[in-house]
């Protein structure tokens, strides 16, 4: 506290700034001698008017007197006491010591409790984030979820591939799947074809109605299927041209068959007289292709022979038959020799009950055809060598002209 300038109402004269002590209890651990019976203890000796404040130690500041006299005015370089001067109250040490201590753990304590609150409201705070990125979540897995699991009207037409020629599926599910479950319910959906060729390869959109909602799905019609291809055998003089298309005795294919040699060379490969193996490829607009195997004969002028014998109706056999040899010769040591024929026998009936005996006893045998509807059985073998092992054309000839054979 700065010093005040003050005078003496009797005397007339300045008093010198008094300075002011503030009272100060010592605690058991002050070095100084201690007074339990007062209040402030006056600093021995001189004490100097440079208006500073003179001030008291103690070890803890809470322990001070309550309040500040002023005892004593320097005057002349002398101290003049005041009369009538109170000293503050003395202070119960112990009484101030639980008081502060009481005051401490009462900071504490709500230090404590703010704490607790703090923490309680972060806890708080961090258990609504927590529940509000559950929320979320869930939210987010509802919305997949629902995005997700199909509905009725999430039916799709699928996409349907055909063999050219093939037949459309008869039943509905072929076409669809269906929004809920694995089943589709026949009577529920609406198909319509009628935009889709089935002989004609290409892409075709067709359309599925269900409970006021239409799809479009695809049928594709395609053709991988190769030709079925059945050849011949070719017989020709030397000298006599061919081609590929004269060893084919039939081709199916949706798709249309052309011919060619599997060896581009064939054609023109052989030209002396003899029996030789080619290859034919028919192959149809898709490229799918069919190879087999075929004979070409060559052979000199003259030297094919076909004889025929034809058998009247047997009542007791139920048929009438014909009977015939094609035979090629060529020449070997001065000889006419047999190079290779075909021995065909036919049958016509006329009783049925017959036909469809043999019918039955030798469909499906090699060797062997049948024409159903004009009820004929076709049996065709190589013949190599006709009757007694005969090779030669003369003991050919003879041999059979005498079996009532006719030469053609």
């Amino acid at each position: 506290m700065a010093l005040d300038t003050q005078k003496d109402n009797e005397t007339n004269t300045e008093v010198v700034p008094s300075q002011v002590i503030t009272p100060t209890m010592l605690d058991n651990n002050e070095t100084q001698n201690k007074k339990v019976d007062i209040s402030a203890i006056i600093p021995q000796g001189e004490v100097s008017n440079s208006g500073n404040k003179i001030e008291l130690s103690s070890k803890e500041k809470d322990l001070k007197s309550d309040g500040a006299v002023i005892i004593a005015d320097l005057v002349d370089d002398s101290f003049k006491t005041r009369d009538n001067v109170s000293l503050p109250n003395q202070i119960d040490i112990k009484a101030r010591k639980e008081l502060l201590k009481k005051n401490k753990d009462k900071k504490k304590k709500i230090v404590n409790l703010d704490e607790e609150k703090i923490n309680k409201k972060k806890k708080q705070q961090s258990i609504m984030s927590i529940v509000s990125l559950i929320v979320i979540a869930c939210l987010v897995i509802f919305f997949f979820y629902y995005k997700s699991v199909p509905k009725d009207s999430d039916f799709k037409a699928l996409t349907i591939e055909i063999e050219l020629g093939e037949s459309l599926p008869l039943r509905k599910s072929e076409y669809i799947k269906p929004g809920i479950g694995n089943t589709v319910d026949e009577m529920a959906y609406q198909i319509d074809t009628s935009n889709v060729t089935v002989d004609q390869v290409g892409e075709y959109q067709y359309t599925v109605y269900h409970n006021n909602i239409q799809k479009k799905g695809l049928i594709i019609v395609k053709d991988t299927t190769a030709p079925v291809l059945e050849v011949r055998e070719v017989v020709i003089n030397v000298g006599e041209s061919y081609d590929a298309t004269r060893f084919v005795s039939n081709c199916v294919d949706l798709s249309g068959c052309s011919y060619s040699f599997e060896d581009q060379e064939t054609e023109n490969k052989y030209t002396e007289a003899g029996s030789y193996v080619v290859y034919i490829r028919a192959t149809d607009a898709y490229d799918n292709k069919t190879i087999k195997q075929a004979s070409l004969i060559i052979e000199e002028v003259g030297m094919a022979r076909t004889y025929v014998k034809e058998y009247a109706y047997d009542f007791e056999l139920g048929y009438e038959k014909i009977e015939k040899y094609e035979l090629h010769f060529t020449n070997f040591m001065n000889n006419a020799i047999i190079l290779n024929g075909l021995h065909t026998e036919v049958y016509i009936y006329q009783d049925k009950d017959k036909f469809d005996a043999i019918y039955k006893e030798h469909n499906g045998d090699v060797n062997y055809t049948f024409d159903v509807t004009n009820k004929t059985m076709t049996v065709v073998e190589k013949a190599n060598n006709v009757g007694y092992n005969y090779s030669r054309l003369s003991d050919v000839s003879n041999y059979l002209l005498g079996q009532g054979f006719k030469e053609q």
